[in-house]
């Protein structure tokens, strides 16, 4: 594996909705990041994965000739 094109991903969440607030997410990948929050913990999962599609996606095209 080369790892010149391996970035280190890391989602962390933090799930305060028994305290009667939201959902808390992060997103990093290399020197992207992404803060958010959801109603519910599984519509932070359902976030997280439109992030990861869409939003780092458009990140990448919009740097892959620097």
């Amino acid at each position: 594996m080369d790892s010149e094109n391996t970035l280190m991903t890391n989602i962390t969440i933090e799930d305060y909705t028994a305290e009667g607030h939201l959902v808390h997410y992060t997103i990093k990948i290399g020197d992207w990041e992404y803060e958010d929050h959801a109603t519910t913990l599984d519509g932070a999962f359902k976030c997280i994965t439109h992030n990861l599609k869409w939003d780092y996606r458009e990140y990448e095209r919009d740097n892959e000739n620097d």
